[in-house]
């Protein structure tokens, strides 16, 4: 399956990420804030948050990026759908959190902050047992588009080792 990878996936499975994908901030054009980090400086945040639910992994990055700035700030309104938080921010319902995707062209009405230093999302593929032809099939072909976009994951060593060898045997 091509999805988001959870880091605590099933010892029954195996992953490899495909793209990293950065959280952003979703603010109306009307809003005067400037930046993200003008944002975490206030002591206390009353612009309503609209994110995915709590159990979702990019309002759990997004909670951890906020812990890691110091700033406490909960989910006021539960949406379904990112194109939804979007629509939301649109008509100044609160700030929204969503994911750079490659390729994505977000409303006029709405201003983009990259949230730079909070976790990224990995996106890429999760399969079960020995990757079959098709699987392997996929795999390169998702390797190879990601290297055109520019947006190949950076893993950490042990990640690296790992992925290496999923990618070896898909050859």
């Amino acid at each position: 399956a091509l999805t988001l990878i959870d880091k605590n996936i099933p010892g029954t499975f195996q992953s490899m990420a495909i793209i990293q994908l950065p959280l952003v901030l979703l603010v109306n054009r009307k809003s005067k804030l400037k930046s993200a980090e003008e944002l975490w400086k206030q002591k206390r945040i009353t612009e309503p948050l609209l994110c995915l639910p709590p159990n979702e992994m990019i309002c759990r990055n997004f909670q951890e990026g906020l812990r890691r700035q110091g700033v406490e700030w909960k989910p006021t309104i539960e949406l379904s759908s990112l194109e939804l938080i979007e629509a939301y921010v649109e008509n100044e319902y609160g700030f929204g959190v969503g994911l750079e995707l490659p390729g994505r062209k977000f409303s006029r009405r709405v201003r983009v902050f990259t949230l730079e230093n909070f976790p990224r999302v990995d996106f890429g593929l999760i399969w079960q047992g020995k990757p079959t032809p098709f699987v392997k099939a996929v795999m390169q072909e998702t390797q190879r588009r990601a290297h055109l976009l520019g947006k190949t994951p950076q893993l950490a060593p042990a990640e690296a080792k790992s992925s290496q060898q999923v990618a070896g045997a898909a050859q």
